[in-house]
């Protein structure tokens, strides 16, 4: 009996405890609810209230959430702004805490009210799939992985109207990484739509001068990231800006990206005002391959007053570094430079094409057309698409957006894999 009873009480420390499903519904009540599938609660901030563990799961009913219980995020998280939840637990790498929309974009984050946030994570191990969020208010940022925390995951969302103030920040946001933590980076950012995304009006309030060009759709700073199957679009910064003192072992592949104001993709390590956290490298082993990056750099016009610093269509530069891979984009109409590299990287055998020989039906995103008439679908390749077997292996996903499997070898290169007649679209 003692001998049964010691073994008991390792197996309770050994082994995980049972995982939870919790649920949320508009129709729930943070009060009276107890969570489960038939009581749920009304917010999933009352789910972060609950203690949340790994292996956890927090169900979004489908339905449109406005009373986001806004929280204030302390420093060093926020420093005292608002949003509407911070998550402080963290997963673990085979049992992450997840948040999941049960129809992927039906449960919809709608702001109210005057945070300057959405979601704000100081933990690791998180994973938010399939909601869909939107803000046409004065908002900062969508979701932000902050301190010494990573292994965060964002897929099949649908980030758009995202009206921010004039911040350096993105939809999708990390913070810098810093000498000496441990467990940041290796955050994934995997088959995303993300559109317009920054001030669409002056700023400040009335001004003539140059807009706000700093708020992006993905904005990544630490290393060992993965940014794969994204389609971006009618943002006011760049698409995507892998930037800081974090920007190496990245890998940015498969990624559309197109009609972003500032630029389309970016990497660049700014080790003069961030810490180096990549040990002296630079800019260094980064895969930026199969991407789509065309008509992206011309600035936006509010009030036919158009903001400076238009960029190209993909660049890798800022400190110097080596054995970076440029290989197998398409690149075209972009402002300047359709493709520009500042130092070595290790093939560039990029393409060119057309709007309407790359894409089904190519639709300009530039003029913040209403969201449900938008057709991301137009964006899958055309049968005679020069995209399609051009890409390289090295770092494509197993998969594309829409979860069609790409081959080992010469697969498609954008967020969409050609697959004749399939008729799969993207929702």
């Amino acid at each position: 009996m003692k001998g049964f009873l010691a073994v008991a009480i390792l197996l309770a420390f050994i082994l995980p405890a049972d995982a939870i499903d919790y649920y949320v519904a508009t129709t729930g009540n943070d009060v009276t609810g107890a969570g489960t599938e038939a009581n749920p609660w009304a917010t999933p901030y009352r789910a972060v209230q609950a203690g949340l563990t790994p292996g956890d799961k927090v169900h979004l009913v489908p339905g449109t959430y406005t009373d986001h219980h806004y929280v204030t995020i302390p420093a060093p998280e926020g420093g005292g702004v608002t949003a509407w939840f911070l998550i402080t637990a963290s997963g673990s790498p085979d049992r992450p805490i997840t948040f999941v929309s049960d129809t992927k974009w039906g449960a919809i984050f709608d702001c109210r009210g005057t945070a300057t946030g959405g979601i704000f994570i100081s933990a690791s191990y998180v994973v938010f799939d399939g909601i869909q969020m939107t803000c046409p208010g004065a908002y900062s940022l969508a979701a932000g992985v902050y301190n010494d925390n990573g292994h965060v995951t964002f897929r099949r969302m649908y980030v758009h109207d995202w009206a921010s103030t004039c911040l350096s920040t993105g939809a999708f946001a990390t913070g810098t990484a810093t000498p000496g933590y441990t467990n940041i980076g290796h955050n994934v950012f995997d088959g995303n739509v993300i559109r317009h995304i920054g001030a669409n009006s002056p700023s400040p309030a009335g001004s003539t001068g140059a807009k706000c060009n700093q708020t992006h759709g993905i904005y990544e700073g630490s290393p060992h990231a993965s940014i794969v199957n994204n389609i971006v679009s009618g943002v006011v910064g760049f698409g995507i800006h892998v930037y800081g003192g974090g920007v190496c072992y990245d890998t940015i592949t498969n990624n559309t990206a197109f009609d972003n104001s500032q630029g389309g993709i970016v990497v660049q390590q700014d080790s003069a005002t961030h810490p180096d956290y990549c040990s002296g490298q630079g800019t260094s082993h980064n895969l930026v391959n199969n991407n789509t990056a065309v008509n992206n750099g011309f600035a936006r016009d509010f009030s036919n007053t158009p903001y400076s610093g238009q960029d190209t269509g993909i660049h890798i530069y800022g400190v110097s570094g080596s054995d970076n891979s440029d290989c197998n984009n398409i690149v075209y109409g972009n402002n300047g430079e359709n493709q520009c590299r500042n130092f070595s990287t290790n093939c560039t055998n990029n393409l060119t094409g057309t709007d309407s020989s790359v894409f089904v039906n190519y639709e300009a995103d530039k003029n913040w057309a209403p969201a449900e008439t938008f057709n991301f679908n137009n964006y899958q390749l055309h049968s005679g698409s020069p995209a399609i077997q051009a890409g390289i292996s090295h770092g494509a996903p197993a998969t594309d957006i829409v979860g069609n499997p790409r081959p080992s070898d010469k697969p498609d290169i954008g967020a969409f894999q050609y697959v004749k007649a399939c008729g799969c679209l993207l929702q």
